[in-house]
């Protein structure tokens, strides 16, 4: 391995851990009260309400939690999947899914749908809602190290449009990325929903209500 892309990968490392525990120490109705918003932000987009099938994910940890905008895309009739983690062949597949109760505990904890109760998606995905560990302004993503999202964003869900929610706390100026990093298309705080890349942050869309 030469000596510069061991470089970012330690500085990734280093990174990540700061930002995790930054977003660890956030009060949990702090992050409640920003989950909210993020997730109307994300429902004020066009790009979102335009979209037939949607993929979000069941937040774990500190993480957004995007569990509003799943119900919200439910009421309104879209196609709802949600990840499933395949540890064996390091990807993500997603299944589609129409009710909280056909989750279950899966890898690391997280929940996922049960494969016995719900059917895997094939066909197309209009939106992907992506977490992450870090962001920045170029659409650059920072995940937890495993390349799940890396490789299903750049496979399965190639074409879909890529929309980042994070804690304000989690963005950065610049992000040490890889060629296989893939890029965001939209960044989606409790300030806002920002188009990437921006040289500056310049709200698109301001929260309001869900529905």
């Amino acid at each position: 391995m030469d000596n510069a892309r061991e470089h970012r990968r330690q500085a990734k490392r280093r990174l990540r851990a700061r930002i995790l525990a930054v977003r660890d120490g956030l009060p949990e109705a702090a992050r409640a009260a920003a989950s909210r918003r993020i997730c109307a932000a994300v429902a004020a987009l066009d790009v979102w309400r335009d979209a037939e099938t949607v993929m979000l994910y069941a937040a774990f940890g500190s993480e957004v939690n995007v569990d509003a905008l799943v119900a919200w895309a439910w009421r309104a009739n879209k196609k709802v999947l949600l990840p499933r983690v395949e540890k064996a062949e390091r990807r993500i597949r997603p299944y589609r899914v129409d009710g909280w109760d056909v989750l279950v505990p899966g890898t690391y904890g997280i929940r996922e749908p049960d494969p016995a109760r719900c059917a895997p998606w094939t066909g197309p995905i209009d939106a992907v809602i992506v977490p992450g560990v870090a962001f920045d302004g170029r659409g650059g993503r920072m995940g937890y190290g495993a390349g799940y999202y890396d490789r299903f964003l750049t496979g399965p869900a190639d074409g879909a449009v890529r929309v980042a929610v994070a804690f304000s706390c989690q963005v950065v100026d610049a992000l040490p990325l890889e060629p296989h990093d893939a890029p965001m298309h939209w960044l989606v705080t409790e300030d806002g929903a920002f188009r990437l890349p921006a040289s500056t942050f310049a709200v698109q869309s301001r929260a309001g209500a869900i529905g």
